[in-house]
């Protein structure tokens, strides 16, 4: 989880990562299965950064939960963006 506290010290130092940072921590955690940290880090992301049109950021997050056969979140998720996007 070193990625992730990187990440802390670079908010910390007041620094604002943009979509490239997120979406390469995101597919990180993705790939080594830390899906609840990643969740965590999407939902905080939805609060103070996320645009509905970060569509890598939702493909990400929704192959995430497909993976680890989450698939009624994952449908959900994608329903979500979907009104993100018409809105």
């Amino acid at each position: 989880m070193e990625a992730k506290e990187l990440f802390k010290d670079i908010r910390a130092q007041s620094h604002f990562p943009d979509l490239m940072t997120y979406s390469t921590l995101l597919d990180g955690l993705r790939k080594q299965g830390y899906l609840d940290q990643a969740l965590g880090l999407f939902h905080d992301m939805q609060k103070s950064y996320l645009k509905s049109h970060d569509l890598v950021i939702y493909d990400i997050i929704i192959i995430a939960m497909c993976r680890s056969r989450k698939l009624k979140d994952a449908l959900e998720l994608f329903s979500e963006l979907i009104q993100r996007v018409a809105a």
